[in-house]
């Protein structure tokens, strides 16, 4: 998550930011156009749908906020806990794919000795 909490926060940022340009768009519209009742009913409906998605992904770069600053701050430890990751990983897999390759006897030969 560590990793990948900075593209997402960049992500999260620039669809936020294309909300709030949205959210003036249409407040344009509503302040210079001369709209009827029912297009500005639509307008302000379509501002709502827009408040809310931009409330979402800024709450996505608010909660993502922490980690990537973490990130920066702590580099060589995130670095450090990646290696530690890996190596954890390949311990584990290595216990997974375990099996024995008899250096001297033979399967039939370990029957007839036992």
């Amino acid at each position: 998550m560590i990793i990948q909490s900075e593209n997402e926060y960049q992500f999260a940022l620039e669809l936020q930011r294309t909300e709030e340009k949205k959210t003036q768009d249409v407040l344009h519209m509503l302040d210079l156009d001369n709209l009827n009742y029912k297009e500005r009913a639509k307008l302000a409906t379509q501002l709502k749908n827009i408040r809310q998605k931009r409330r979402r992904y800024k709450g996505e770069v608010e909660e993502l906020e922490c980690i990537v600053q973490f990130k920066k701050e702590n580099k060589n430890l995130v670095n450090m806990l990646t290696q530690l990751l890996g190596k954890q990983r390949k311990v584990e897999k290595s216990h997974i794919d375990r099996h024995y390759t008899p250096k001297v006897l033979k399967r039939c030969e370990q029957l007839q000795t036992s």
